[in-house]
């Protein structure tokens, strides 16, 4: 319940190429200045983690921080199952494919992100970016 409270909480109105990228090891400032036209909403988890997240047009964008601040987690949750294919054909585009639920992102400062398509016990499809 608390789970699909906290999604129906998240994303705007941008569009993915803003997020092509998860902002893993960006602070939460850096996040919320580079993206200063989202209103992002925040919580914890139950392990204590801190999260934001806000709405854009084709999903719920959420980032986790550490204890020391940093993104750890980028979680993109797609609205509509015409979203999550647009989303998958766009990671088979833009980044190599490593299967049918797993692409792996080189990102011109140097890192690596991978990315995974995932399928909760609830049935909720999401990628998750780390």
């Amino acid at each position: 319940m608390k789970l699909k409270i906290f999604l129906a909480g998240l994303f705007l109105i941008v569009g993915f190429n803003s997020f092509s990228q998860a902002r893993i090891g960006f602070t939460e400032s850096q996040i919320r200045s580079e993206f200063y036209y989202l209103s992002f909403e925040e919580g914890v988890t139950t392990e204590g983690f801190k999260y934001i997240y806000a709405n854009y047009e084709r999903g719920t964008i959420a980032y986790y921080f550490d204890d020391t601040g940093l993104c750890i987690l980028t979680r993109l949750i797609p609205f509509t199952q015409g979203d999550l294919n647009y989303l998958v054909e766009s990671f088979n585009s833009k980044y190599v494919i490593i299967s049918e639920t797993q692409w792996k992102a080189y990102l011109k400062n140097g890192g690596i992100v991978n990315i995974y398509l995932v399928t909760n016990s609830d049935g909720l499809t999401y990628f998750d970016m780390m």
